[in-house]
């Protein structure tokens, strides 16, 4: 990895910022890697309240993630949205973005819907994409919703799950969403062989709870297991280390390795000029500097740390002149300040661009399952925390005596 240690993130046990509420597990696509059932259900109503309630009570939480199936399905969609953000908690959405007209744009907005989190990618098979498309199709389809999205007030971020075959096309991705303005940021999760997780399984902890052996039911994927297309975080920070110069800053901890990272962050700005070519600024890996003191400061006062939050320009600014000094490095001082003289040209803006890599699950020699240590993607199933990638794969040993 890099030559400077990498900043684990604080998430420990009531301190995690960011839970998933599933909504539904109805879908209007299919995804190749997809691990979700397809069985049909929505939830009431009361129901997903009932569990934005208990995650409350299980976290200090700054953003909850709205997920499926696809949420979009779900009939009381805005009416959850406004519950989230009426308990100060910013509320965002995972969706593939097909039914996202401006009449359901402008209700998701009205309702408070922060960030939209907009999942498109090569092994999805989507009516408005034909088969055989390459990435220029892609990011088309991508910028022409978000151009949608941001018209309509929300915040507009990209999500793609990275396998092995398509993981020469990631720094295409990534330099597509560092100079696309309307497009925030980039959540990319690694494939993981989940049938194999599911048959293979033997029981153990998961975050606090006790999970008996065998998947919870044949996974909806079943056959269609890719084992040989699973990436992992190491190999992601090598790329973008190569081809773009970019290294992270921070990162969220195995299960079982305090030193290995399973997600990793990166941070930079991006300059827009009228008629010109985005200018780049990357802001780690000395950004860790910052980020502790921040971090720091909310556990001493006893706030939710932040976690995808969307900064302005003004706050950018900041960031890069805080960066520059903590940095104690004059050739960063000097990177920084010659970026920073481009915003003195008329129509320049700045915009900061954020990037997160999620290595999924794998069994370990024993038979149990090494995942993100207190996951920021967990999500609530029978009552009890249970990491998002792995809600449909295990079971909790009470609920199968029950």
């Amino acid at each position: 990895m890099s030559a400077r240690p990498l900043y684990r993130m604080p998430y420990d046990g009531k301190h995690v910022p960011h839970l998933v509420i599933e909504v539904n597990q109805r879908c209007n696509i299919r995804c190749t890697a997809c691990y979700k059932h397809k069985d049909g259900e929505t939830k009431p109503l009361e129901t997903v309240l009932g569990e934005i309630d208990l995650a409350l009570q299980r976290r200090d939480l700054r953003a909850i993630t709205l997920a499926g199936g696809e949420p979009t399905l779900h009939p009381d969609l805005p009416a959850i949205i406004k519950y989230i953000d009426s308990r100060g908690v910013q509320a965002q959405m995972l969706t593939n973005g097909y039914k996202l007209s401006d009449d359901l744009l402008g209700r998701l907005h009205e309702a408070g819907l922060k960030e939209l989190f907009l999942h498109i990618d090569s092994f999805q098979d989507r009516p408005d994409l034909r088969r055989g498309r390459g990435e220029k199709e892609l990011n088309d389809l991508r910028e022409q919703i978000a151009k949608r999205v941001v018209a309509n007030g929300i915040h507009c971020s990209l999500v793609l799950t990275l396998y092995r075959a398509t993981l020469n096309d990631l720094p295409g991705v990534v330099r597509f969403t560092l100079t696309n303005p309307y497009i925030t940021r980039l959540l990319v999760t690694c494939y993981t062989d989940f049938d194999r997780i599911g048959r293979e399984f033997r029981g153990g902890d998961i975050l606090g709870t006790l999970h008996g052996p065998g998947a919870r039911r044949p996974l909806a994927m079943s056959g269609d297991s890719l084992a040989e297309e699973a990436v992992t975080s190491r190999e992601v920070e090598a790329l973008l280390r190569k081809e773009l110069g970019m290294a992270p800053f921070g990162y969220v901890a195995s299960s079982h390795n305090l030193t290995e990272p399973r997600w990793l962050f990166y941070y930079s700005l991006a300059q827009h000029q009228p008629g010109k070519p985005t200018r780049l600024l990357h802001i780690a890996p000395t950004f860790d500097r910052a980020v502790r003191l921040v971090y720091g400061l909310a556990r001493l006062r006893g706030n939710p740390y932040s976690f995808a939050d969307v900064l302005s320009q003004r706050q950018s600014l900041t960031i890069a002149l805080v960066n520059a000094l903590v940095s104690a490095s004059p050739s960063t001082v000097r990177e920084t300040m010659a970026f920073l003289a481009g915003m003195l040209r008329k129509g320049s803006s700045i915009q900061h661009k954020s990037f997160t890599f999620q290595q999924g699950p794998n069994l370990t020699a024993d038979g149990a399952i090494e995942y993100c240590r207190d996951c920021p993607d967990a999500t609530i199933r029978d009552g009890v925390l249970v990491p998002v990638c792995l809600v449909d794969v295990v079971r909790p040993k009470a609920a199968q005596a029950s």
